[in-house]
């Protein structure tokens, strides 16, 4: 008879923590180098964390999604009916 791990269900798991520091000014008033400062600063409170960063963007064309870590990419192309909104949620 072999062992198993219990299930993990939906409801055991912990609310990821989010931060949103670096979304509280404006980009266009801020210098990109104060911005990458800000970024760094911020990502050096994660070592030991696997960092994900995810964009969403649509055009005349197409609408997509995708996420980017050190494990890899995965890019999503989604119905063209979609919004950004909806580009931007999918990937979270």
């Amino acid at each position: 008879m072999c062992q198993t791990e219990p299930a993990i269900l939906p409801y055991m798991l912990s609310l990821p923590e989010l931060n949103f520091t670096l979304h509280t000014g404006s980009k266009l008033n801020t210098p990109h180098v104060m911005l990458k400062t800000m970024f760094y600063e911020v990502a050096s409170q994660y070592t030991g964390f696997t960092h994900m960063y995810t964009d969403g963007s649509k055009d005349s064309s197409a609408v997509s999604a995708a996420v980017v870590s050190t494990d890899g990419c995965l890019s999503v192309r989604l119905p063209d009916h979609c919004s950004v909104f909806t580009a931007e949620c999918r990937v979270q």
